[in-house]
Formats: structure tokens, sequence, C-alpha cells
């Protein structure tokens, strides 16, 4: 599995007012088929075939956690290969900030007797 995690280069945008960064809200989840390996320079997924909105966001103590959950009857007609995290993006495809992504060497395959949750943890360290 690759992966690569592009937030603190988000942050740094964001506060040094380049790169176009204008929020680190993580706000979708997005699944695709592509199999390339993750790169620091990934703004967005090889082959997006599904997105969706971030279902629940909460603080606990130091800890952000994102729940994105892909219902049995949604994002059956691919093999998942890639998971990408958004923030600032909306429901339009490669629309957002690619926070991270991650590329699976075998494929998850969801069928519409599976539910699938995404969870996301990041550690709010100031």
């Amino acid at each position: 599995m690759a992966y690569v995690n592009v937030f603190r280069d988000l942050v740094l945008a964001l506060l040094e007012g380049t790169g176009g960064a204008s929020d680190i809200s993580i706000t979708h989840v997005a699944l695709g088929d592509g199999q390339t390996a993750s790169d620091p320079s990934d703004t967005q997924l090889e082959n997006e075939q599904f997105r969706k909105a971030v279902d629940t966001k909460s603080i606990e103590t130091d800890l952000l956690k994102t729940i994105t959950t892909i219902l049995d009857s949604e994002a059956n007609s691919f093999d998942i290969y890639e998971i990408g995290i958004f923030a600032d993006a909306t429901a339009t495809p490669n629309s957002g900030n690619l926070v991270s992504r991650i590329v699976f060497s075998t494929p998850i395959v969801k069928t519409n007797a599976v539910t699938l949750s995404i969870i996301r943890t990041d550690k709010v360290v100031i």
C-alpha cells in the first residue's frame, strides 16, 4: 500500500497564503480505480469514480475524527484501488485540496452486501 499525506503542505500553503489553499477542513472522500503509486505532487485521484461528503466530524481531546460511510447501494461498479481525502471540496469530481491519497495493491471489492466506513483521525498538536 502506498500512502501520501500532504496535509502538512496544505497547512503551510494556507499559513503562507500560497498554493491556492483556502481551507483545510476535510469535506469529502473520493474513491477511484487508479493504481499508480501515490506521490507528494498528487492533487487528485488518478481515476476518481465516486465522491461523498464527510458524514460526521468530531474533536475528542486532541484528535480530529472524520467519518464517511459508503452505503451498500453506493460505489459498487468498480474495484477500489485508491482513496482520497479532500479539504475545501464540493461534490464535483477532482475538486478541493487533496489531503491524502492511499493506493492499495489489492483492491477493495465492494458489493451491495457491504457498507464501508472510512475513518480518518488526525492528532492536533499546538
